[in-house]
């Protein structure tokens, strides 16, 4: 298991959910990772924090935009710039990863054995640790589970992810993400 995952952590006035989104990342038992995370001009400490993070593990990297943007999700661009890795793996400010979900995705893609493979979707669990009845999992096109084996050519499976029919938590092969990119209309 030697490919490296991209995380790609956009970030805003995310100071109070750090300790658990980058928090599970650096807890991954799959240690072949970069988190690049990009500060749009928070106005918490979310910089300094990220700063600290990064200053104790290289596998770190901090960026922050010039202006703030209004929206974290337009600095993916900035982020693929960033990204060495074979993979990119997005992850929400306020997201947490289970312990072994970046070995679980790359034990797959190497049990698939398949270089044409774009795109590998876990199941997502809708964690709520105050209101466990709204907890919920996520899992195939639509929510559909006659579809949760599917293979989906990547271009199809990408725009899936972007009307929210799959899940965005995907671990998408880089090549894939930098050739179709995103358009924010900025």
């Amino acid at each position: 298991m030697s490919h490296k995952i991209s995380v790609i952590i956009p970030c805003y006035n995310s100071v109070k959910y750090l300790e658990r989104s980058l928090g599970s990342v650096l807890k991954q038992s799959y240690d072949n990772w970069e988190a690049i995370c990009i500060d749009d001009c928070s106005s918490d400490n979310t910089y300094e924090v990220l700063l600290k993070l990064a200053y104790k593990d290289k596998r770190i990297k901090v960026f922050r935009n010039e202006k703030n943007m209004g929206y974290p999700i337009i600095s993916y661009p900035l982020a693929l710039e960033q990204a060495s890795g074979e993979f990119i793996f997005f992850l929400g400010y306020d997201d947490e990863l289970s312990k072994t979900c970046f070995e679980l995705l790359i034990k797959r893609y190497e049990e698939l054995n398949d270089e044409s493979i774009d795109i590998i979707v876990p199941d997502l669990l809708f964690y709520y640790p105050q209101n466990p009845s709204k907890n919920h999992e996520l899992a195939g096109i639509d929510n559909d589970e006659n579809t949760q084996s599917m293979i989906l050519e990547g271009k199809e499976a990408f725009k899936y992810s972007l009307d929210w029919k799959i899940h965005g938590a995907n671990l998408y092969k880089s090549s894939l993400v930098k050739k179709l990119g995103f358009s924010w209309g900025v």
